[in-house]
């Protein structure tokens, strides 16, 4: 995949003196993301669906989230996986993604209990140990990127976490895509359990389920721990072309961290 494109879309912090408190830096960044249930029900997929983030099998079938377009999702299921996609054209969404990564939540329950989560991408906040951190410049961030959507964290209720590639765990298929502003996710997961599949929801076909839609929130606590947020010391941002990054940076932060979480009717 031609990762190029993420790297030059990436929102960046606009160079300003202004410094930050953490409680301020908080509010601003959970300000889009408020943790509301969306009721949902998906459908049984007319056609075969191709995990590839193209979206070719999901006309009509995505729905807006906390009432406005930002965030695009969409269900459907078989009798063995539940495929979810996501689409969004909101700068900042794409930002958050990319930067912090995504974890879709699974509730067999139908409630909002963070049972079972997978977090893919990764996001370029976490290096090779599995610390959180910042940018540290353009070429870092392009191998960075490269590496958070080859991998994919599992994560238990216990919070306990384990770490492969994307493509080595039964069961779980999953592809994203970045490209003119326009961020597009896909995922399949196992329902119930089966043979050679390691994790699944649990849940059958007809039954509720609560699914949820989040970046990390340790994202907040990484960002306002940084020397100026944009890694200069004495609390100055920054700017783009510092960071190696061209074009005229958006107004505000650049980032907006979100929890939507649905009550999903699976189809029959």
């Amino acid at each position: 995949m031609d990762i190029s494109h993420l790297h030059r879309a990436l929102p960046m912090f606009p160079p300003s003196p202004k410094r930050f408190t953490l409680a301020a830096l908080t509010a601003a960044l959970f300000a889009g993301g408020c943790g509301s249930v969306v009721s949902l029900t998906s459908s049984v997929p007319a056609e075969p669906v191709v995990v590839d983030a193209q979206l070719n099998e999901w006309g009509g079938k995505l729905n807006a989230l906390s009432g406005s377009d930002a965030l695009l999702v969409g269900m459907q299921n078989d009798d063995e996986r539940l495929y979810l996609a996501l689409s969004t054209r909101n700068g900042a969404s794409i930002g958050s993604i990319m930067r912090a990564g995504l974890i879709i939540w699974f509730d067999p329950d139908g409630g909002k209990k963070q049972a079972f989560g997978i977090r893919f991408p990764l996001g370029l906040s976490m290096d090779d140990t599995g610390n959180r951190r910042l940018s540290e410049g353009a070429a870092g961030d392009r191998i960075r990127i490269q590496r958070s959507t080859q991998e994919m964290e599992i994560i238990g209720a216990d919070g306990q976490t384990m770490r492969r590639n994307k493509d080595a765990i039964p069961g779980i298929v999953a592809a994203l895509e970045a490209d003119q502003g326009v961020l597009t996710y896909e995922i399949a997961v196992p329902l119930v359990p089966a043979s050679g599949v390691l994790y699944a929801i649990g849940a059958e076909p007809g039954t509720q389920i609560g699914v949820g839609v989040a970046t990390p929130e340790e994202f907040v606590v990484n960002v306002a721990q940084q020397p100026g947020f944009g890694g200069l010391p004495g609390g100055r941002m920054a700017s783009a072309e510092e960071r190696g990054y061209r074009g005229p940076p958006p107004g505000g932060l650049g980032i907006s961290t979100f929890k939507e979480w649905m009550l999903v009717t699976l189809a029959e």
